[in-house]
């Protein structure tokens, strides 16, 4: 690894090299070289700005040639959606739908005595 990293740095960066390393790392733990947003973030994004890279000319054949070597996936990926990833808006829709609903109910009349003993108001 050592005669690797030496080899790298010639025609790329400290900090290219040590992504790299960081991605051959990650290829040997898991078998391949699409990497989880969730937790690998900064491999992701390093990735992904590789990818933008090849396609503006903005690396050269040798950082290419030891990424395909990698067996590196040049399509661009996407941090997939999770499920409510609305930033919680469908949640807290919901949430205000049920409490109305329930406040509709409550407000019936003869309902406002119950009402206001239950929500601890003194009046």
């Amino acid at each position: 690894m050592c005669g690797e990293s030496d080899e790298l740095s010639v025609f790329a960066g400290a900090n290219w090299t040590n992504k790299y390393l960081e991605l051959k790392a990650y290829k040997e733990l898991h078998g391949q070289t699409l990497v989880d947003p969730e937790t690998h973030k900064g491999l992701f994004n390093w990735s992904n700005a590789q990818r933008d890279a090849v396609t503006t000319m903005f690396i050269n054949a040798k950082q290419k040639e030891a990424l395909d070597k990698l067996g590196f996936i040049w399509t661009k990926q996407k941090i997939p959606k999770k499920a409510g990833s609305d930033g919680g808006f469908l949640t807290g829709l919901k949430c205000w739908s049920s409490k109305r609903v329930n406040h509709n109910q409550d407000s019936k009349p003869g309902n406002a005595t119950a009402l206001v003993a239950s929500s601890g108001i003194r009046v």
